[in-house]
């Protein structure tokens, strides 16, 4: 499939449909690279379409390029019209992005605007629960929301991992011990 959108970018540019399957299919293939290069003449093409911002947004945090990937994301929210679920998308990608840049301020109030968007988000919950028990804050917060996320995914190993990783910081060894196990 991948080939196929390829060669047919070629010969219809203008296209958003296929430029769209095209970054689709290169996300699932986890190929990176090709979706940071076909995302960037995406956006070129089609400078007012959210989701082409996102397909760079994440390639640009899979390759580690933080600050890019914070740039195109910031980019591409302010595009989204009355879609809230691919908005929480954006702001759950923001949200790792700057964590991984450090700007721990930034990456909490992201999650907080993808959690009011949808607040049954597993990604979400596990991830900035994670991270708030890595920097040793809001434990009881961080232990609500992981608790959460496994009752709305019992059995995601992820999920179960971290909360007992949160429990485990908060000096619940018992418990921590029957959730590793």
């Amino acid at each position: 499939a991948k080939d196929r959108y390829s060669k047919a970018v070629e010969f219809e540019k203008g296209k958003l449909a296929i430029w769209s399957q095209l970054l689709f299919v290169e996300s699932q293939l986890n190929n990176y690279n090709s979706m940071l290069k076909d995302s960037k003449e995406a956006m070129e093409l089609f400078p007012s379409e959210p989701t082409m911002y996102f397909f760079n947004g994440v390639a640009n945090l899979q390759l580690s390029d933080n600050k890019a990937a914070i740039s195109a994301l910031k980019r591409g929210v302010d595009l989204v019209v009355e879609n809230k679920p691919l908005e929480g998308q954006f702001y759950a990608n923001l949200g790792d992005a700057y964590y991984r840049d450090k700007q721990m301020g930034k990456s909490d109030s992201a999650y907080e605007k993808a959690l009011e968007i949808n607040p049954k988000d597993t990604y979400v919950l596990n991830n900035y629960s994670y991270y708030l028990s890595l920097r040793n804050e809001n434990l009881e917060k961080a232990e609500n929301m992981s608790r959460k996320a496994n009752e709305l995914d019992p059995n995601n190993g992820n999920s179960q991992d971290t909360y007992a990783w949160i429990l485990y910081a908060s000096a619940k060894y018992h418990e921590a011990k029957e959730w590793i196990e």
